[in-house]
Formats: structure tokens, C-alpha cells, sequence
């Protein structure tokens, strides 16, 4: 079993609630072109993207942003921290992103402390929370554990 790895700088959640570290001197952009099949990507289709902006590929520009944009349309989660605060970038914030988020926070919460600030962004807008408070509930009505979606840890992109 894979263990959550509450001291990394960011995360990619799947659609189906595998939660995979972005190491340190790794970006989320990486992560996708060492698997693009697990994000819905070919070599070629993220190829095409960064020529068709005049980038390199992995350069953190306008093709990155594309792909980001298109993977997390598909439910994927982005999650990075940002000085003392951890931002959650996401197309909307549906019960089971609630689910997933809630599931970081109780994990995270003891590591970091109550009041770390957690930013949550999505086309809709932002809000911002303390981790205590998503731990609590803040979100929306905590489910039990058996109902709940939990995050399951994974150690590579190729086990998306």
C-alpha cells in the first residue's frame, strides 16, 4: 500500500480518487507528458499543443495552461501548496471533489495546523477555507466513512 505523503509540494487527484505526490523539482505538466494516456493524452496530441503555441514541450506557457484547463474539465483535481497556503484547482466543485477535498484536509490538518489556508478555484469563482474548517465539514455534509469517496495514494503516474 502507498502511503499519502503529507510533506509534498502538490498532488494530482484522478477523476477516481487516486492521489499521486508531485515531487519536489517535478511540475503537474510533467507528470502528464511521463503518462499522457493516464490524463487522456497521446505523445503526439501534447506534442501538437506545445508547436502549435511555439513552445517547448514541458514549458510552463500557454500550452501548459491548455492541457491543464482540458485535464481537470475531465474531473481531475490540481493541488499545490503555495507558501502556507494550499490552492485546489478544479472545473467545479461537485460532491465527489467535496468528497476528495474533505479527504486531504483530514489527513493534512494534523501535519499543517488548523488555520492553514486553503483556496479552492474553479470556473465558478474562489473560496477560501481554513483546513480545519473543510476537515469539519465546511463543504457540505460530512458523510459517513463507508459513504464517503476517499483518496487512495499511489507512487506513480503509471498506476492512474
Amino acid at each position: 500500500m502507498n502511503n499519502f505523503d503529507p510533506n509534498a509540494p502538490a498532488w494530482w487527484i484522478s477523476p477516481q480518487g487516486k492521489i499521486l505526490t508531485v515531487e519536489q523539482g517535478s511540475t503537474h505538466i510533467q507528470k502528464v507528458i511521463d503518462n499522457p494516456n493516464a490524463f487522456g493524452y497521446t505523445t503526439e496530441q501534447i506534442e501538437d499543443i506545445y508547436h502549435s503555441y511555439g513552445e517547448a514541450v514541458g514549458t510552463e506557457k500557454k500550452a501548459r495552461e491548455e492541457i491543464i484547463r482540458d485535464i481537470l474539465s475531465k474531473g481531475w483535481i490540481r493541488i499545490r501548496k503555495n507558501g502556507f497556503c494550499y490552492s485546489f484547482q478544479l472545473n467545479a466543485l461537485s460532491e465527489i471533489a467535496k468528497n476528495y477535498i474533505f479527504d486531504w484536509a483530514t489527513r493534512m490538518v494534523d501535519w499543517v495546523g488548523p488555520l492553514v489556508q486553503v483556496n479552492i478555484n474553479t470556473k465558478m469563482g474562489d473560496e477560501g477555507y481554513s483546513i480545519s474548517d473543510i476537515a469539519g465539514g465546511a463543504l457540505g455534509k460530512e458523510a459517513s466513512e463507508q459513504e464517503r469517496n476517499t483518496l487512495v495514494p499511489i507512487s506513480s503516474v503509471f498506476d492512474f
